[in-house]
Formats: C-alpha cells, sequence, structure tokens
C-alpha cells in the first residue's frame, strides 16, 4: 500500500529541520510543516492532521516536545518519532508514557531516520489493513468511526475537540441509556470538581456541531441519543 503520509516536523534548529524535511520527502512523503514551539506545532497539528509526527524534545517556549505530544493527542491520533539529543533515563520515561513509535537519539544519520520512518510508515500501513472500520450511523447523513473517534457528515469530516468527542463516545457506548451530569463530569474531567455550567457548554458546544437534534435533555438527569444505535 503506498499511502502518500502526512508529516509534521517540530525542531526549532533550522538547519536540522531541512536536513529531516529532504530525508522525509526523499522518501515520497509530504511534509505539511516545521514548526518550533509548542504553540505553533499545535495549531499546524491542529489544521493538517498529519499521520506521523517528528518531534524534538527540546523546543521554544516553556512546553518542551513531550507536553506538545500531550497536547497533540487532545486533538487527534497521531505517530511520533522522537528526535532528540535527550537520553537520559527520565526523560525516556516521560516519552515512554506518550506511547511513541520510535525513539531516535541526535546526532542522527539519513539511513537510519529513512529506516525508522520506513518502520513507522510499515506499522501504519499494517493497521489501515488490519484495523476494522466501525461506523456508526447517527441519522440525517451523520455518522461516527468509533475506531478513529471521528465524526463525519455526508463523507465529510466534521472536527471535534477532544472532550467533544469523547462525550460523543460516551453517548454512543451508552446507545439510548441516559449519560448523567455527574458520568459526565467523571469521564471527561477525570474527577476533578468543576462547575455545572463546565458541563452544559460542552454539552451546548458539542450540540452546535449537528443541525438537527440528536441530542436530547433529560431534566435533572442528564443527556442521550435519540436514535437507535443496534451496535
Amino acid at each position: 500500500m503506498n499511502t502518500k503520509y502526512k508529516i509534521l516536523i517540530v525542531e526549532d534548529q533550522a538547519i536540522t529541520a531541512m536536513e529531516i524535511k529532504q530525508i522525509v520527502l526523499a522518501l515520497g512523503l509530504d511534509v505539511v510543516g516545521i514548526a518550533k514551539s509548542n504553540e505553533e506545532a499545535v495549531k499546524k497539528f491542529e489544521e493538517y492532521l498529519p499521520e506521523i509526527v517528528i518531534m524534538d524534545i527540546k523546543i521554544q517556549g516553556d512546553r518542551d516536545g513531550i507536553t506538545t505530544v500531550k497536547d497533540m493527542y487532545k486533538i487527534g491520533e497521531t505517530s511520533v518519532i522522537y528526535l532528540t539529543a535527550f537520553n537520559d533515563d527520565a526523560t525516556i520515561d516521560r516519552a515512554i508514557e506518550t506511547y511513541p513509535l520510535a525513539y531516535e537519539i541526535k546526532p542522527f544519520n539519513k539511513a537510519s531516520l529513512q529506516s525508522t520512518i520506513k518502520i513507522v510508515m510499515s506499522k501504519l500501513n499494517k493497521d489501515i489493513v488490519e484495523k476494522p472500520i466501525l461506523n456508526v450511523d447517527l441519522g440525517y447523513n451523520y455518522s461516527f468511526n468509533q475506531d478513529t473517534k471521528k465524526l463525519y457528515f455526508n463523507n465529510t469530516f466534521i472536527k471535534l475537540g477532544y472532550q467533544e468527542t469523547e462525550l460523543l463516545f460516551m453517548l454512543i457506548k451508552a446507545k439510548e441509556q441516559i449519560v448523567s451530569y455527574k458520568q459526565i463530569e467523571n469521564e471527561i474531567w477525570e474527577g476533578n470538581v468543576i462547575s455545572d455550567s463546565s458541563v452544559r457548554t460542552l454539552i451546548w458546544r458539542l450540540r452546535t456541531k449537528f443541525e438537527y437534534k440528536i441530542i436530547e435533555t433529560i431534566p435533572y438527569e442528564g443527556i442521550r441519543l435519540l436514535i437507535n444505535i443496534n451496535k
């Protein structure tokens, strides 16, 4: 399978970034951007949703590459290759928590990095072939892919925030059962104490992504999907 994956490079040294870009382009892949900081990287990630991110750990700003990867995961899935000069146990342990597919130590060479990228591509290709696509019909030409957690309208992708995605996934798993406000608070905010308005605002944000009334409010109890999900 010759998929042309999109790659985002996060590297604050211009010369190094261009070296990485040339290596990636030589493999026939699409470099969608180069970022130097957390803010720039997250913005480009949200815009392009690259399948692969090559991430330096020491980047501009207060938020390093590992924290930046965690921020990206709140937006969508990606495969991470860390490319860094850090090889101490503490940094590697932090990086492992983000489930990278590779961890390359600088200084790197072209052959090594190309081999790493090819291995990551091979795994992605294998996942595409083997992973089942579990689409849920939400009615009104909306569908939700439970595998990728993505919402579509007439096969057009609709971008959801991380919390909106998790809330919709909760409703789908519950089928036609009511999801209480307390359940939403516990799962989305992981038990942290928040205001009632935070839950209501999240529900409102999700509702605005649909042109039809798919989410029903049950007074004093919670919300549920109005559609019949048989899966």
